[in-house]
């Protein structure tokens, strides 16, 4: 199957006449349960648990068919303006820099080159590994760790707390210090 992110991409496979497993990436919005029948009839089989949901919320809309994004940097949005050429000038390689808000708030900001873009992610991740109970009790259909900029050592660490918390059944605790909850 594939995870898609926005309603072209969707139409493409309707074109090629796709026969497998489409599920909906956070950004294409399941908020109620209407939507969430919307999406199934056009042939969605999974969603992604809207990040902008709160625990209660999920609950009452019944994550069963979700994948739950426990661990990633949010991306917040996508901006037109290039934010290497307004700064340094357009160098045509895309590459991740940083971001400071008036209040010392860091933001990632990765420029897409090819179609002059940018994303722009929470500086801070969003973390809920050691939430397992709360979790579980969403009974969602699967978890995903989101990977945009750590290490080869971040992603072996959290790897490895995933598989103590989940899978060993070790009592669950963070291992990041500076994290958000995101509205979970």
């Amino acid at each position: 199957g594939v995870l898609i992110r926005n309603w072209e991409q969707y139409t493409l496979l309707c074109q090629l006449q796709f026969d497998k497993k489409v599920i909906s990436d956070d950004n294409l919005y399941v908020f109620n349960r209407f939507s969430k029948e919307f999406m199934k009839k056009a042939g969605f089989s999974e969603f992604t648990a809207p990040a902008e949901l709160n625990n209660t919320e999920l609950k009452k809309l019944g994550c069963g068919d979700m994948e739950l994004v426990i661990y990633g940097h949010q991306q917040l949005m996508i901006s037109a303006q290039c934010v290497k050429k307004t700064r340094e000038g357009c160098t045509k390689r895309p590459e991740m820099l940083q971001l400071t808000d008036r209040q010392h708030k860091h933001f990632y900001v990765y420029n897409e080159c090819e179609f002059c873009y940018n994303k722009i992610y929470n500086g801070l991740p969003t973390m809920l590994m050691d939430k397992k109970k709360e979790l579980q009790s969403l009974c969602p259909s699967s978890f995903r760790i989101h990977f945009t900029m750590e290490t080869e050592t971040q992603m072996s660490a959290l790897l490895k707390s995933f598989h103590k918390i989940f899978g060993e059944g070790v009592p669950e605790k963070n291992i990041l210090k500076d994290f958000t909850r995101g509205h979970f």
